[in-house]
């Protein structure tokens, strides 16, 4: 089987966004999202997040929620 590329489209953009945990608002950092898709995206965080951690993604300038995501590996 041959595999041509992904099944679903990924936006190249990369933007900043601002993390925090959901069980604990207090834990609070900065991100970059790139790759994003219908399917998830790529959040790279300047701390490090527990594998399976619940977390709001918004808008640093708004504070508006943007997504809830959970952390798959870091």
């Amino acid at each position: 089987m041959l595999l041509e590329g992904r099944k679903n489209t990924r936006t190249p953009k990369q933007f900043l966004v601002q993390i925090c945990a959901v069980h604990d608002p207090r834990l609070v950092g900065m991100a970059t999202v790139e790759n994003v898709s219908s399917r998830g995206t790529r959040v790279t965080a300047w701390r490090s997040w527990e594998p399976g951690s619940q977390l709001e993604i918004k808008s640093p300038i708004s504070g508006a929620d943007w997504a809830r995501g959970r952390v798959v590996y870091c």
